[in-house]
């Protein structure tokens, strides 16, 4: 906390937070995010950027009167509230804790969440918790379909090998999806995703599971690896919503899963398992002996 401050600054800012309050019903309307700065700004908990931030709140709130609460994650018609409920146009959706909503994992999921719901708009379907989530297996197929012509558009002639990748720690599950492989467990560690779970909620180990897999709809000879450009961040805005479609359907080859078990603090790593390894091993230890070459 900060002891410097004067009694005239304690008093200044505290009947600012008041009329900040005052003007949002007990802060039922402000965003949680600023409701914090609100709290943190009275307490003494501000650096002077922190009281600038502040400051800026409360010319919206009181002088200009113009304060809306902002989208979550800058996602066009999403808003949480103050008990972690997540609404889409003002209807509840979702719900998140927060610990977990302001993670990159989360955005990735409110984008999806968004496009499932302006999907349900789209077919007249009465947007709530129950169809947008609960119930989407109702509509996931169709809404699968619709995603997936949109990655061959994308696509054109080509095939094209994409990966998931999925990070246990602490309980949580988190997942990625990315054009092409995954070189090694550095690009693991910087990926936003990943970059998002460190801190004081997770543990140091981390288990890691890489799925790669070839989607050809086209013939494998026109297999095409994108590089950083807009049609490769396309078509990863693409996979979360078409993944579960192309397995379900069986047009996907999936190829050899990797398994990692990793303490990115420590630097270490370890292989645990190879999940589809198993596939070209022999079939007993005397063909094994048979087919040995040095």
């Amino acid at each position: 906390m900060n002891d410097k401050r004067t009694q005239a600054e304690i008093r200044k800012i505290c009947e600012k937070a008041c009329e900040i309050l005052k003007k949002t019903n007990d802060g039922d309307l402000l965003d949680p995010s600023d409701l914090k700065i609100t709290e943190s700004a009275v307490n003494g908990y501000l650096n002077e950027t922190g009281l600038e931030v502040f400051d800026k709140l409360y010319q919206r709130v009181v002088i200009d009167g113009n304060y809306v609460r902002p989208y979550l994650h800058d996602i066009e018609h999403l808003t949480r509230d103050h008990d972690g409920y997540i609404y889409y146009k003002g209807i509840h959706v979702e719900h998140y804790d927060r610990d977990y909503v302001y993670s990159e994992d989360a955005k990735n999921n409110l984008l999806e969440l968004k496009r499932r719901c302006e999907f349900l708009e789209r077919k007249g379907i009465e947007v709530s918790s129950t169809s947008a989530v609960w119930g989407w297996g109702n509509y996931a197929d169709e809404y699968g379909a619709e995603r997936v012509k949109k990655l061959n558009a994308v696509l054109g002639k080509y095939a094209f090998m994409y990966s998931r990748v999925e990070i246990y720690n602490s309980g949580r599950e988190y997942s990625y999806f990315v054009c092409g492989a995954v070189g090694d467990l550095e690009d693991i560690k910087n990926h936003p995703v990943t970059q998002s779970m460190t801190g004081r909620y997770f543990d140091d180990e981390y288990e890691i599971k890489v799925e790669p897999y070839i989607y050809e709809e086209k013939p494998r000879d026109n297999m095409k690896m994108f590089g950083e450009n807009a049609r490769k961040e396309k078509i990863e805005s693409l996979l979360p919503s078409c993944h579960d479609y192309l397995a379900k359907h069986g047009k996907l080859e999936e190829l050899e899963v990797k398994t990692y078990k990793t303490d990115f603090v420590a630097n270490y790593e370890e292989i645990f398992e190879k999940t589809n390894s198993h596939q070209n091993e022999p079939e007993s230890e005397d063909e094994s002996e048979d087919e040995y070459e040095p």
